[in-house]
């Protein structure tokens, strides 16, 4: 059920209890007053009717000169009183007894009365009206009673009311309020259903926006308008959104990368493979094969493999290079740089090449052996792009900003063209001199991933024919451990 439909019901039975008991207590309130009016008037009547008797029997003393009347002259006065009991007012009918429980007097309709309903007159307290209500016929009564005196005797009095009126016209009323209590009910309620319908308008945008969003429709936005909570559930959105829509565009262009990378895999791993397979065969099928051929042909075998292996090595670190969990911790530079040249200098040597380093010292906060790798591919890089008898160059100064590394070589150069790509996987400037070297195309796009996991800077210094020279600026210890640390 929606938010809408269950605040309406929930509305709809709180307003109609509230209504109704509004209700309820108006005519019971009412209804009470009219009783008490009735009570306080057969009261006041029968206090009336026993001044209007009692009067009688002090002017009848006064003309007949005598102190004391006999009880037949007063149930006579009080009989004839009660013949005309419209004369104390609105007495429905009246009743007076005596002591021995005989009728002194009557009036109205009082003898279709049970008297047994009647309260008895030892339960009547002198000169106190106590009044009564009870039913008799399908009709409601409210009956005044109290005792009073009389020369010498004791009467009872009993003046009654019908208000059977009363209580019909309280249950039509209650009966007509009920159903007017439901009908106002129901219409508040459908002008509240309008304001809700009204106020949550937005809220079905909002859901509207967020189910496109949930169905790739990453573009959607929402409205900033309405109240100040639609408003900053709406800039929520927004934000979330475009936060989605960037990751989506990032694992999109990974996706796509990865597309490509591996195609450019397959590409490059084609040569070699087709390489080895063929020589194989030769080796394989061709019988009279001559030692120098053999050799040629093994050394060829065994140069792919290597380079195949070498490519596997580049690719597995590159691809892990992002997520791998690093061992950092405080390394001198110098102790690095010399441990890649002594392990480099023999390599380089059978390549007619030789491998320097001088500079300054200084400490960084590093993955040793990541970081090692890092230096190892730009040494590697500048021994395939140099010629034979040439120099790399090894080299380190401290900086205001760091330490920056360098690795110089004498080769082939770069244009400025070919500098803006050499950070892509398997991209080479020279294809043919670089696979003759071994490469694979993936050490620099390698160099800049390890770079970024020690937030270094990786740059260039090339030109066409006159050498490259690659630069690592990297943050002294205390400020790439802050680096590292924070982004944990």
């Amino acid at each position: 059920m929606k938010l809408k439909w269950k605040i309406f019901l929930v509305s709809l039975l709180f307003i109609m209890i509230a209504v109704g008991i509004t209700t309820i207590t108006v005519l019971h309130i009412t209804f009470s007053s009219s009783i008490d009016n009735v009570r306080k008037t057969t009261a006041n009547e029968g206090s009336f009717f026993v001044s209007s008797v009692q009067n009688e029997i002090s002017q009848k003393k006064l003309l007949d000169r005598i102190a004391l009347l006999s009880k037949d002259e007063t149930d006579k006065i009080i009989a004839e009183r009660s013949s005309h009991y419209s004369e104390y007012g609105s007495i429905y009918a009246l009743a007076i007894y005596s002591q021995n429980g005989d009728m002194t007097g009557c009036g109205g309709e009082f003898y279709n009365i049970k008297t047994e309903l009647l309260p008895s007159f030892n339960e009547l307290e002198k000169d106190k009206f106590t009044t009564h209500i009870y039913e008799h016929d399908s009709l409601t009564y409210i009956v005044s009673a109290s005792v009073f005196q009389a020369e010498e005797n004791s009467y009872a009095l009993y003046t009654l009311h019908d208000i059977s009126n009363i209580f019909n016209e309280y249950t039509s009323l209650f009966k007509t309020a009920g159903y007017v209590s439901i009908i106002f009910a129901v219409l508040i309620s459908l002008i509240l259903l309008c304001f809700l319908i009204f106020l949550l308008s937005p809220l079905s945008k909002l859901k509207n926006t967020v189910s496109k969003i949930a169905e790739g429709d990453y573009s959607a936005r929402v409205k900033v308008k309405g109240s100040a909570e639609i408003r900053e559930i709406s800039e929520k959105i927004n934000i979330m959104a475009e936060a989605v829509e960037e990751n989506a565009k990032k694992f999109e262009d990974i996706a796509e990368g990865r597309k490509q990378y591996v195609n450019n895999l397959a590409h490059e791993m084609k040569t070699p493979l087709t390489s080895i397979l063929c020589y194989g065969d030769i080796l394989r099928i061709k019988k009279d094969v001559k030692d120098e051929e053999r050799l040629e042909y093994s050394r060829i075998i065994v140069d792919e493999a290597k380079r195949l292996k070498n490519m596997s090595s580049k690719l597995l670190q590159l691809a892990t290079a992002d997520s791998a969990e690093l061992d950092y911790n405080v390394y001198s530079v110098s102790d690095i740089l010399s441990e890649v040249k002594n392990t480099m200098e023999p390599s380089l040597e059978k390549m007619k090449l030789k491998l320097t380093y001088e500079g300054e010292d200084g400490e960084i906060f590093c993955d040793r052996e990541l970081f090692k790798s890092l230096i190892y591919n730009l040494v590697d890089n500048a021994a395939k792009a140099s010629f034979e008898g040439g120099t790399v160059r090894l080299k380190s100064r401290c900086e205001k900003n760091g330490i920056v590394i360098s690795v110089q070589d004498n080769g082939i150069g770069m244009t400025k063209d070919v500098l803006k790509k050499i950070t892509e996987p398997f991209y080479m400037a020279d294809k043919s001199r670089s696979r003759s070297a071994g490469g694979a195309g993936l050490g620099l796009s390698l160099c800049l991933e390890i770079a970024k996991r020690h937030y270094a800077r990786l740059t260039a210094k090339s030109r066409s024919g006159a050498g490259t020279t690659m630069f690592i600026t990297v943050p002294y210890a205390e400020g790439g451990r802050r680096l590292i640390e924070n982004k944990d």
